[in-house]
């Protein structure tokens, strides 16, 4: 039975540039986290899109995803905190 060998190597080894993925640092003008509230509904609680938990009509999210989608769908008010 012939095995076919992997070859491997080092980062010191291989003549590749190996960049370290790190996440960029927030700059000032960044929002931290959102405030989304549902218009024409202020005793809304219950479970929104993306799994956010609505309390009286509001939620406090940290997810820029979350944020742009709320931003591009009606009924819904999207307050950047900082």
């Amino acid at each position: 039975m012939n095995m076919a060998t992997k070859e491997t190597k080092t980062a010191n080894q291989t003549s590749e540039v190996i960049e370290p993925v790190v996440a960029e640092p927030k700059t000032e003008s960044e929002s931290t986290g959102w405030t989304v509230s549902v218009n024409n509904s202020t005793a809304y609680c219950g479970i929104g899109a993306g799994g956010v938990q609505f309390a009286n009509g509001k939620a406090e999210i940290t997810s820029k995803r979350m944020a742009d989608w709320f931003m591009e769908h009606d009924g819904y008010t999207v307050i950047p905190k900082k």
